[in-house]
């Protein structure tokens, strides 16, 4: 390991400025608040159903906080996937001028506008 205060300051301060956080969003939110009470809800209900009677041996101390992860997970992933089509599909417009609707002329701009009221 690196003695030097300064060397570790600077190799810390490299770290710190290639790193990039992952912001937290709305969607991130509202999944980590609604998955685990949707979990523990599917593990009541999935006990009850023979085909997924091995998910009693499942404690859940480890099923909630695991289904948790994997739809944050899924979300993160579902919204960078859509980003990506979305970035990809190119304009077919050659100008955006011609997606401007066009304007009243001047007369018909008038007519729609209330009457002024008279002295």
């Amino acid at each position: 390991m690196e003695e030097d205060p300064k060397k570790k300051k600077e190799i810390f301060i490299d770290f710190i400025r290639t790193v990039k956080l992952s912001k937290l969003d709305n969607t991130t939110i509202m999944t980590g608040i609604v998955t685990p009470p949707a979990a523990m809800a599917a593990k009541r209900a999935g006990e009850f159903l023979p085909h997924l009677s091995m998910i009693k041996s499942i404690p859940d101390v480890v099923f909630v906080p695991s289904v948790t992860m994997a739809a944050l997970v899924i979300s993160k992933l579902s919204r960078r996937l859509y980003r990506r089509n979305v970035r990809e599909v190119p304009s077919k417009s050659v100008s955006f001028k011609d997606d401007k609707p066009n304007v009243l002329e001047p007369e018909a701009a008038r007519e729609l506008q209330p009457p002024s009221p008279s002295k």
